[in-house]
């Protein structure tokens, strides 16, 4: 099992990995968009090489994935990122 329906799975928290981006962030405000529909914006910037203000408006605003973007790529003591990981997830 792999591809979208994987990546849906990891944010539903079906597979380990969705329980790493729920908790990135650090605030305790609500969140305004969904994480899969943000997890798709990054995977569509990333994949298609566009620049962040590009994103369609059909995703949530590009400054909101861009910061998630960065949380998730920040690097922890062993060095890989918390996007590496639900990335390599073999299914």
């Amino acid at each position: 099992m792999g591809g979208v329906l994987g990546v849906l799975q990891v944010l539903k928290g079906e597979i380990r990995g969705g329980e790493d981006l729920e908790g990135a962030r650090k605030k305790t405000r609500p969140r305004e968009y969904d994480l899969y529909d943000v997890f798709c914006a990054v995977l569509y910037v990333v994949q298609g090489g566009i620049q962040w203000r590009m994103l369609p408006s059909d995703y949530p605003k590009w400054q909101s994935v861009y910061y998630y973007f960065r949380v998730w790529s920040e690097k922890d003591e062993t060095g890989v990122s918390i996007l590496d990981k639900v990335l390599q997830i073999e299914y």
